[in-house]
């Protein structure tokens, strides 16, 4: 299957401290990939240096694969087609929610393709319609998620990146986003997911890697990744062993 990203021999350092050492990793197409590890272990990092948002020391980053992006300013690498949900949403918080999924859109022309997207993302989540008006700091938590993957979306990414998308939610609304994320899979959409939270992000990704001390400590396919027993040890806990 074709990648979508290909990331090889990232490497990421603040000063003399080493975040994220030699990592490969790639996104296939039409495919959830899952990037685990501990709070420490260089997932922000790595999600940054793709996003060209910190600068990397050494590596490529394809998108799409052939296409090295590494060093390209983070505006850019959004209008070739990523989008990100940063961990916690990050929503505008004085703004209302329509100008919130208009700064999704920002730089992009009103085409009729942008606001058929609007209309699209307003059909996926009703309560955005209702509140468009509202201040989107007076949103619920869930709201709020709502609000962030629909900024996200608006621009019509190939490569959506979530980071900790889970976090800080309450139990049912995670398990609403997940089943989010698996619908926008099924919809053709190519996701990278980095998350704490092994036992949910592997009950949708299609393949997996380990990130310790930023390094890729292991990969295979969700089920793989899963019945290890070190993964069930360390990620899942000790009811799963």
């Amino acid at each position: 299957m074709k990648s979508v990203l290909k990331v090889r021999d990232l490497q990421v350092s603040y000063g003399l401290v080493q975040a994220v050492r030699g990592v490969d990793f790639q996104v296939r197409e039409n495919e959830i990939c899952a990037v685990l590890g501990v709070n420490g272990a260089g997932k922000s990092s790595i999600i940054k240096a793709v996003l060209g948002l910190i600068r990397s020391q050494a590596g490529t980053v394809q998108f799409p694969e052939g296409t090295d992006i590494r060093g390209m300013p983070p505006h850019r690498i959004n209008r070739a087609g990523i989008a990100w949900l940063p961990q916690g949403g990050q929503i505008f918080s004085t703004l209302t929610v329509h100008e919130n999924l208009l700064m999704g859109a920002f730089g992009r022309e009103k085409t009729k393709e942008t606001l058929e997207r609007m209309d699209g993302i307003l059909e996926r989540f009703p309560i955005l319609q209702e509140r468009s008006t509202q201040v989107a700091g007076s949103l619920s938590g869930g709201e709020q998620q709502q609000l962030a993957f629909g900024r996200a979306l608006i621009s019509d990414p190939k490569l959506l990146i979530l980071d900790e998308p889970s976090l800080g939610l309450a139990p049912r609304i995670v398990q609403r986003t997940f089943q989010l994320v698996s619908d926008l899979r099924s919809e053709g959409l190519s996701i990278l997911l980095v998350e704490q939270n092994a036992r949910e992000a592997l009950k949708v990704a299609d393949y997996a890697y380990l990130l310790e001390v930023g390094q890729v400590a292991g990969e295979g396919t969700a089920s793989e990744i899963e019945s290890s027993e070190e993964v069930q040890r360390v990620y899942l806990g000790a009811e799963a062993v």
